[in-house]
């Protein structure tokens, strides 16, 4: 059977019965199973875009959790519902080959369910999924690799998602259709091998977490589908292996994401964690299978990984993922995330320069999160960026004469400051569309707190407007350039030195006519003038009010070493 080899069904019912982690995780599983079969098969059915994405990932759930709920108990229920979804799906008008991601979605589950209960399925039921699978998937995905479509010959979710299911469907049948499912491997392993390079050398992953969760789960599948079919010819980059690290440092202390982009700060379990944890062989990766938030998966209990002496939870550390433009910095409770990259990624805001601020557990600088995609021209290049909550308005970074930034803009990662007493990483914002380039740096204190530091320089001799914001969820009372932030019965000191201008200001951050409601968040502002000389501002956000001349002085120490990396 599929990614089970030899002998790993009675691998998987051992490991339940013997590992704790693994039974809690059946558990989850064997609910969820037993409130399928009460529900309707799954159904062809358009959403607003007219695509059949929330279809195809039901199927996907419901084949994963009735195959492993059936593997774990041997309940031929979940095998006789996990068949009559795969031939629900079969018997869709089409798998909506326009938007061929859906295609490959819906190929995945229904080739992964056949493969598991091949042996089980009538003849009439195994011709009729057979048909399906070459009609609707493996020759719209014949077509889609020689025309080519745009995915072929990019490098995003997109790309890995169409060849690994392509992949998978193609495997499936290379025993009844083996000249076009040869044909098909070797057009989708060569597109698969471009999609994996959308992960740095340093496991980072450009579209954000959410999609690096997507990205990730179907580059697990179709890499472990070859390597278990023998196709010795197909060889993984070696990122894959270190890639758990992004997934782990975009989780804050509290279980959310840092939610830049098209993100979203709940996360959608990444389903390859074990996969990746006996990839990497790292103790610490292993951990995390147990540690990440989020249900457990069923594919959690089909690669599992083994523990070995429990690792000790780092208590501070600083990770830059270079190619990915982000940069995470945590010392126990403290966590900071500042956003660099580049603003043309698939799924970007215009957000450089944005972070996001968890302390005692709770988000006291928060990313509004992304848009409905269901807005009109949502993903037009022309009009994406009219929308609030993908422009730069939105976002936790500086606004000049309330401009957007460019769509071309580029964050470059300048590296840590030597000297400080803590972890910090800093980011030069070069933007074609402001009248003024900034360089910023983030550094946490332990015990203390966590300062962003400005360093704004204008082209011209004349003063321009700039505003320095965060939203934030928690309650705030202002004091001039200083303000108390107070969340779920915890507070935080914000003032804002080195710079005079306005007092801080609050309002509540506003909501657009059939955009996503922001009701809740609270902006807070500083404007002041920049001119021709360099500009200091430094953001303190320390634990108590002893803190803030420690973390201004910090603030000022890394303005001069912005000084010296940009003279």
């Amino acid at each position: 059977m599929m990614f089970l080899g030899r002998g790993g069904l009675n691998r998987l019912r051992q490991r339940v019965q013997k590992d704790e982690w693994a039974r809690q995780a059946a558990y989850h599983v064997l609910a969820e199973a037993n409130e399928m079969l009460d529900l309707p098969t799954v159904h062809h059915s358009l959403d607003q875009r007219n695509v059949l994405l929330s279809v195809a990932r039901l199927l996907a759930r419901r084949v994963q959790t009735l195959g492993v709920a059936w593997f774990v108990t041997g309940d031929a229920r979940y095998r006789e519902r996990l068949a009559g979804e795969l031939v629900a799906a079969a018997t869709f008008p089409d798998w909506n080959r326009t938007h061929f991601i859906d295609t490959a979605e819906i190929m995945a589950a229904v080739a992964l369910g056949r493969d598991w209960i091949e042996s089980f399925l009538s003849t009439e039921h195994l011709t009729t999924i057979d048909l399906a699978l070459t009609e609707f998937g493996l020759i719209p995905a014949r077509e889609s690799f020689l025309l080519p479509s745009p995915w072929v010959n990019a490098s995003n979710n997109w790309t890995i998602v169409c060849s690994a299911g392509s992949i998978i469907a193609a495997l499936a049948l290379r025993r009844s259709r083996s000249d076009l499912s040869d044909y098909v491997i070797d057009l989708a392993a060569a597109t698969l091998a471009r999609g994996l390079n959308a992960y740095g050398p340093d496991g980072g992953y450009k579209e954000g977490p959410t999609y690096w969760a997507y990205a990730t789960d179907y580059a697990a599948l179709a890499i472990a589908a070859l390597e278990d079919a023998g196709t010795a010819s197909f060889h993984s980059p070696g990122t894959l292996a270190s890639t758990w690290r992004f997934g782990k440092a975009m989780t804050a202390p509290s279980g959310t994401l840092f939610d830049y982009g098209d993100s979203v700060a709940t996360p959608d379990r990444c389903h390859a964690l074990g996969w990746l944890a006996n990839r990497s062989g790292e103790p610490e990766a292993a951990a995390w299978q147990r540690e990440a938030p989020g249900d457990p998966r069923p594919f959690d209990l089909v690669w599992p990984a083994e523990p070995s002496a429990q690792p000790a939870k780092r208590r501070w550390g600083a990770e830059s993922f270079v190619d990915a433009g982000v940069s995470v910095i945590r010392h126990d409770d403290l966590y900071v995330a500042l956003k660099g990259g580049a603003n043309d990624v698939n799924h970007a805001h215009l957000d450089l320069g944005s972070f996001i601020i968890e302390i005692h557990g709770r988000r006291f600088v928060s990313d509004l999160g992304r848009e409905t995609y269901n807005l009109p021209g949502y993903f037009s290049p022309k009009t994406r960026f009219g929308y609030f909550r993908t422009s730069t308005a939105a976002h936790n970074t500086l606004v000049f004469e309330d401009r957007n930034q460019a769509v071309t803009a580029r964050a470059i990662f300048l590296g840590s400051c030597p000297g400080v007493e803590g972890f910090s990483a800093a980011y030069r914002i070069e933007d074609p569309n402001a009248p003024c380039q900034f360089t910023r740096a983030v550094a946490l204190v332990p015990a203390c707190g966590i300062a962003i530091t400005d360093r704004i320089l204008c082209s011209k001799n004349a003063s321009d407007a700039a505003d320095w914001r965060i939203n934030t969820l928690a309650e705030v009372e202002l004091d001039g350039q200083g303000a108390v932030l107070t969340l779920d019965g915890k507070s935080i000191f914000l003032r804002i030195a080195g710079v005079k201008g306005a007092d801080l200001t609050a309002a509540p951050v506003t909501t657009q006519p059939q955009e996503s409601d922001n009701s809740g968040f609270i902006r807070l502002s500083h404007r002041f003038t920049v001119g021709g000389k360099p500009t200091l501002l430094t953001a303190i956000f320390a634990l108590n009010m002893f803190c803030q001349n420690e973390l201004e002085r910090v603030g000022r120490r890394l303005h001069n070493w912005l000084a010296f990396l940009n003279p």
